[in-house]
């Protein structure tokens, strides 16, 4: 009884000597993130939108509880203010790189410049000890940062061609006939295509936070850390093989599809229980390991390892008063900011994002529900050729949503799709290379009279030729067709868009006539689904 009595007279005394100088200094930093804010609801969408991603909400509360816990074992009166010169100095390098996400619209750099602003506030608050007791929750937050697009788009294509490389040699130890073309396995009666979601990024990241959760949650070493996070990625990697090698068995071998539909999501969910289940076992590996270690080495010196006392609690020492003075030049700092979110907000307002991110969620696309496409049965010369449909099968075709359709002329077929919606520029000519065409011969040519752009690519595959036409309108009627500069990447990173697709296949080249009638169906057609498209946007 006596115990608590003390305990509640002196809970209330440290609470009154903390709060009164932290509530400043939380203010302060509250304020200058406040300049990020904008663009980081915009960044939310990027991540969202991107299926490896979108366990990043579970990441930010679980920083924010490490954070937390961690602070709380730390009597804050110990925090002192780090160096003026490194906390000005990240403030700076933090405003710099949110001023150019703000002339470039770059979602990216707006996450960056709130890292490392959450770093100079740290430094700035309590100096290297604070930066030390939250340098948990800041690698979360990092892990969800991720990297650069560039870098992004040529990990994933190195993983998808891995999982096809390594289902290709598990395949040959079951004796399975395949055969490889790009990220597309042929198997007898199908034709697979490794995409994104199926080269085991989905579960690398998602196996990568939740390792990391795991390893700070248990107070486990920098160096354990790391060995978990590498076994993580090994047991997803082994895990993806198995699936793909056991999918395209099964297909094979007994015509059960376990690769596509709720059975593919339910399998995922399954394997990503499985290497989490396999990451805790390699945790208490290692635990059994040291200890082994720890009594080889009391044996060695001729005793026993010492029994560990049990913990005693003891009452935390009086603490030395909270020092977290707030300057004038500080707030002047966190106002500058302040101005650069208002000035993201007012932008965001007048460029309809933020009204389509309240209205619309995640998704940014005002496409109504439901919506239908159709083609006319004469187009440009050609003729629509339903029976042709039944028989198509395309993997490039990559949309969230696709429609296709094929027509005729003559002797030459040609398939026309469109494929929506994209958060971004999306190379169209990934999807054929990952097919095993080589698409070198790209070139961006402008429409007479209209000015807008589109690309036209020459595809050779073995004895096979290919002729492709694309171009996307985003829902402002702009066309894009030309792959984006860095800047231009990373500023219309978000920029929802309908891609119009026209393809030609043969084993014989086609004349330049013949090359001439495929631009017109392609000119044609453009035109009207892009109408189509506008048409049934929501108002």
């Amino acid at each position: 009884m006596s115990m608590s009595v003390v305990q509640d007279s002196i809970a209330p005394s440290k609470a009154h000597a903390v709060w009164p100088p932290l509530l400043p200094a939380l203010f302060w930093a509250g304020t200058v993130l406040a300049g990020t804010l904008p663009l980081l609801a915009r960044f939310s969408v990027e991540r969202w939108v991107q299926p490896h991603y979108q366990f990043f909400p579970l990441m930010i509360l679980a920083a924010a509880y490490i954070g937390w816990q961690r602070l709380q074992e730390v009597p804050l009166g110990s925090f002192a203010p780090g160096s003026r010169l490194v906390s000005r100095g990240l403030l700076a390098l933090s405003f710099m790189v949110l001023g150019v996400a703000t002339v470039w619209w770059a979602a990216y750099f707006a996450a960056v410049a709130a890292l490392i602003a959450l770093t100079g506030i740290a430094w700035q608050l309590g100096g290297i000890r604070m930066l030390r007791t939250l340098a948990p929750s800041l690698i979360l937050l990092a892990l969800i940062v991720g990297m650069p697009i560039d870098t992004e788009a040529a990990f994933l294509w190195r993983m998808r061609a891995w999982a096809v490389g390594s289902s290709s040699v598990a395949l040959v130890w079951m004796h399975i006939p395949h055969l490889i073309s790009g990220t597309v396995m042929e198997i007898p009666g199908s034709r697979l295509l490794v995409a994104e979601a199926c080269s085991g990024i989905n579960s690398m990241m998602a196996v990568m936070g939740f390792t990391l959760v795991l390893g700070f949650l248990r107070r486990r070493s920098p160096a354990v850390i790391a060995m978990l996070v590498g076994a993580g990625i090994v047991w997803v990697l082994w895990a993806n093989m198995v699936r793909i090698a056991g999918g395209a068995w099964l297909k094979a071998a007994w015509d059960i599809d376990i690769l596509s539909g709720d059975v593919h999501m339910w399998a995922s969910l399954v394997l990503f229980s499985i290497c989490m289940g396999l990451v805790f076992c390699t945790d208490e590996l290692i635990i059994l390991v040291q200890r082994w270690r720890e009594t080889r080495r009391w044996q060695f010196r001729g005793g026993a390892a010492p029994i560990p006392e049990p913990a005693v609690f003891e009452l935390p020492a009086q603490s030395a008063p909270v020092n977290m003075n707030i300057t004038r030049g500080l707030w002047s700092v966190a106002f500058v900011f302040a101005l650069v979110g208002a000035a993201q907000f007012a932008r965001g307002m007048s460029r309809g994002e933020l009204t389509a991110l309240l209205r619309h969620g995640t998704s940014l696309s005002a496409l109504r529900a439901g919506a239908v496409f159709t083609v006319p049965d004469q187009l440009a010369g050609w003729e629509h050729f339903q029976a042709g449909e039944k028989q198509m099968a395309q993997p490039e075709l990559e949309g969230k949503q696709s429609q296709a359709w094929v027509y005729r002329q003559g002797d030459q077929m040609a398939v026309v799709a469109i494929d929506y919606s994209f958060r971004r520029y999306h190379d169209l000519t990934s999807c054929y290379r990952g097919s095993g065409w080589n698409t070198d011969d790209f070139v961006v040519t402008r429409e007479q009279g209209s000015g807008d752009d589109f690309a036209v690519v020459k595809a050779t595959r073995l004895s096979e030729r290919g002729y492709l036409h694309f171009a996307a309108v985003d829902e402002s009627g702009q066309w894009m067709a030309a792959p984006p500069t860095a800047a231009e990447s990373l500023r219309d990173r978000v920029r929802t868009n309908y891609q119009i697709q026209v393809w030609a296949q043969t084993y014989t080249p086609l004349t330049e006539a013949q090359q001439g009638q495929l631009e017109q169906l392609f000119l044609a057609v453009r035109q009207d689904l892009a109408k189509q498209v506008l048409s049934q946007l929501q108002k």
